[in-house]
């Protein structure tokens, strides 16, 4: 593999990424990949720096107000087309329909992976926000 290569991984949290996605990291570095990753927090932790991955802020999904979705999808839009990436894996039902929506409005044309690594609340609503969101998200 080419060492130019850039693989852009978006999640929602650093302790996750942590916790659950170290291993996929690893293995995308050793494999001669540029690697960066997109969540809130990412570009002040020195030990994602230390292992040679470049860390990108993007607003925390945290926030409250329906704006917090659009800013979001923003920066990821601005991240895709500043990184222009080989390769996009975003990871979480929420980031992977945020990068979604980055990676089409960015007109980004490369391979994305989308994993829904657990389903949040979106089953847990009730009534008419719950057919929405359900509908959006399947």
């Amino acid at each position: 593999m080419s060492e130019n290569k850039k693989f852009l991984m978006v999640l929602n949290d650093l302790a996750w990424f942590w916790s659950h996605r170290l291993p996929l990291a690893k293995e995308i570095l050793k494999d001669g990949w540029d690697l960066s990753l997109a969540t809130f927090g990412a570009a002040e932790d020195d030990n994602i720096k230390k292992l040679g991955i470049t860390g990108i802020n993007i607003p925390p999904h945290t926030s409250s107000g329906p704006l917090k979705h659009v800013r979001i999808i923003a920066a990821l839009k601005k991240i895709i087309r500043q990184e222009n990436p080989d390769m996009i894996h975003a990871i979480t039902i929420r980031h992977a329909f945020y990068t979604g929506m980055a990676v089409c409005l960015s007109g980004y044309k490369g391979p994305a992976v989308y994993t829904v690594a657990g389903l949040g609340p979106l089953f847990a609503l009730k009534g008419l926000k719950k057919a929405v969101i359900k509908g959006i998200a399947l």
